[in-house]
């Protein structure tokens, strides 16, 4: 129960900080050094080059994340709706909608790329924010590399899911509402968010 979630966030960058906490509506402030391992031999800017990296991946890792928890709800939701006629149809059409944006297309083409989806992406962003984490060193070539693919795969994907929620919810939800059904909400937490 008290365990950290990983990942635990960039790590800081050596140097003098100050710290506030503000409790009670009262603020206090305190200085803080944060000093280099003696052990580590990188340089200044290495460790700032690492901690930038870490940040732009943490915000991609965050990003997919909700991104991918909102799919799951949505999926969840439609799921446990049994509408007839040609509601039934657009809600499965959406259904199908919501599962190649998590997944990627359900038939790419043969010898082609692997298909991208939400959780694809999350699961990418995570593994290379977890190899620069394992190494108080400056990013690699190949990890800026990956991180400006995971940034491209991101963008694609998340447009994907901005035209889901954007355009085809809001028609979904307009025929379920005047059908007598719920209305799917993509900010409500899924059962299966681990």
């Amino acid at each position: 129960g008290d365990t950290p979630r990983h990942p635990l966030g960039p790590l800081a960058v050596p140097g003098p900080y100050t710290v506030r906490l503000t409790a009670g509506g009262q603020a206090h402030t305190a200085p803080l050094i944060v000093k280099l391992d003696p052990r580590v031999k990188t340089s200044q800017a290495g460790l700032q080059q690492m901690f930038a990296l870490q940040k732009r991946l943490a915000g991609f890792v965050e990003r997919s994340s909700r991104a991918v928890l909102q799919a799951l709800s949505l999926q969840e939701q439609a799921a446990s709706l049994e509408p007839t006629g040609g509601l039934a149809d657009a809600l499965k059409a959406f259904k199908a909608q919501v599962s190649a944006a998590l997944a990627g297309p359900e038939n790419p083409l043969a010898g082609g790329p692997k298909p991208i989806g939400l959780k694809s992406v999350n699961e990418d962003a995570y593994a290379v924010y977890d190899i620069v984490s394992q190494v108080d060193a400056a990013p690699t070539a190949a990890q800026q590399r990956a991180a400006a693919k995971i940034e491209r795969d991101l963008a694609a994907v998340i447009g994907v899911r901005e035209k889901i929620l954007k355009a085809d919810l809001p028609a979904l939800n307009s025929s379920l509402r005047q059908a007598g059904f719920r209305e799917l909400d993509p900010t409500q937490t899924p059962r299966t968010a681990a």
